[in-house]
């Protein structure tokens, strides 16, 4: 019993750091190597489909023409697109969050008007462009992508951020599916290699890893007894 609580241990502890690890990418600009491009907006009013929010309240500098926009408290901007295959697809929102001392976020949805299941990103402060890269799996169809003020924000320990571009980009195609053979994980090591090989990619998908090491390790021990 020992040996499988040593194992369940390690296996989470190594979903929650590659979900660190991989959650957002950070760079000057939006990287080159992402795949096909699906959109790719600058902060015009007239590349946005619709936003939710009062221009001059909780929307800031949103206008036809205009380079950039901020969203804040519960106001959202949103760009419909159309994905044309199942896969993992890449957003990228490039952003000022200017340095002074409060924290900076934004939050971004998929097929989420309400904002019920919206993601927080903490940004990296700068007073120059930057860009975060998030990845996302969708299905082959209509979708709404959401930027919503950060999370919490209260305008003055954490502040929102000036978005300059947001673009979406197909990076994998979704393999055909086939017949998984269950694993049986015997030893630490082989749980982190399982791990590390499944390599999480969202939040959703780490858990669903841990999980399935957690059942293979269980079974394990029930056929150990018998």
């Amino acid at each position: 019993m020992k040996k499988l609580i040593a194992i369940l241990l390690t296996v989470l502890m190594i979903a929650t750091m590659a979900l660190t690890a991989l959650a957002f990418t950070y760079s000057d600009d939006i990287p080159d190597n992402l795949g096909e491009e699906i959109f790719d907006f600058t902060g015009d009013e007239d590349n946005i489909t619709a936003y939710n929010g009062e221009i001059g309240s909780n929307i800031y500098n949103l206008a036809s023409g205009g380079e950039a926009y901020c969203v804040k408290m519960d106001a959202s901007v949103m760009y419909e697109f159309e994905a044309p295959k199942d896969g993992t697809y890449s957003f990228v929102i490039t952003y000022i969050a200017r340095t002074g001392g409060a924290n900076r976020g934004v939050d971004y949805a998929v097929d989420d008007p309400k904002g019920e299941h919206r993601v927080f990103i903490d940004l990296e402060e700068s007073d120059e462009r930057r860009s975060v890269t998030g990845e996302i799996e969708l299905t082959a169809g209509k979708h709404q992508f959401y930027v919503y003020a950060p999370t919490g924000m209260d305008d003055s320990s954490l502040k929102s951020c000036d978005v300059y571009n947001v673009a979406m980009f197909l990076t994998a195609e979704k393999a055909p599916e086939t017949e998984a053979v269950p694993e049986v994980v015997e030893t630490v090591a082989e749980a982190e290699a399982v791990v590390r090989t499944e390599a999480p990619k969202t939040f959703d998908a780490a858990i669903v890893a841990a999980i399935a090491a957690i059942v293979s390790a269980a079974g394990y021990a029930v056929a150990k007894k018998h």
